[in-house]
């Protein structure tokens, strides 16, 4: 695949579910809908940044207060560090714990206002992949599982997982575009992140998730 002229598609899922009660005690809020992001991100050997993220889509609980917002992604750095021109397959490194790691800032939710934010949880499955140099430059990175939780007042209102991958001819200038969708299962499920170039990669899910996915879209 030629780094030069092949443009990829991304696209990227987050799922989330639980039931915590907020503010009275006899209240409970849970999140139930989609919200779909794009926005730029860079890559290297050692880290992953996004910028210029923005809700794009907003269903269900998450609609309308999330569309069209500017949202903060922060950083992933990769440890431990390898060499910038680093190239092979290098196995077994992680990310730390990330609080704040998407923040939607002040949102409403069922009448209730107040912070939005999803944590994401420690891995330490990373895997890197990096070939070629200057316009070839191919670098991917693999995290399973990638998990995390959102947080709406301080309150865990879900745990989920997040999958992503990333387009673009330049890794210094690619963009990325990832779903998060809330669904009523409180198990916690492995994810993938790819980011570079690769197209986007499915990973084969256990037949009784792919079951309760598909009936969540009927």
């Amino acid at each position: 695949m030629n780094w030069k002229t092949v443009g990829l598609q991304a696209a990227a899922v987050a799922v989330a579910s639980a039931t915590v009660a907020t503010a009275p005690a006899a209240e409970a809020v849970s999140l139930r809908g989609s919200v779909g992001l794009t926005g730029n991100t860079a890559v290297t050997v050692n880290s992953v940044s996004f910028n210029a993220a923005r809700v794009e889509t907003a269903s269900g609980d998450f609609s309308p207060s999330l569309l069209g917002k500017t949202v903060g992604i922060k950083p992933l750095t990769i440890n431990p560090a390898l060499p910038n021109n680093f190239i092979g397959t290098e196995s077994g490194r992680s990310v730390a714990a990330t609080n704040g790691f998407i923040d939607f800032g002040t949102v409403t939710l069922k009448g209730q206002t107040n912070n939005l934010l999803f944590n994401l949880f420690a891995s330490n499955d990373v895997e890197t992949k990096a070939f070629g140099t200057g316009n070839l430059r191919n670098i991917s990175h693999s995290f399973r599982p990638i998990e995390g939780e959102f947080v709406f007042g301080g309150k865990t209102l879900a745990q989920g997982f997040l999958n992503t991958s990333r387009s673009g001819r330049d890794i210094n200038g690619g963009t990325f575009q990832a779903t998060l969708t809330a669904i009523p299962t409180p198990a916690m499920l492995p994810g993938l992140i790819g980011l570079g170039l690769s197209a986007w990669r499915k990973r084969k899910q256990d037949p009784a998730l792919e079951a309760e996915q598909a009936g969540t879209k009927a």
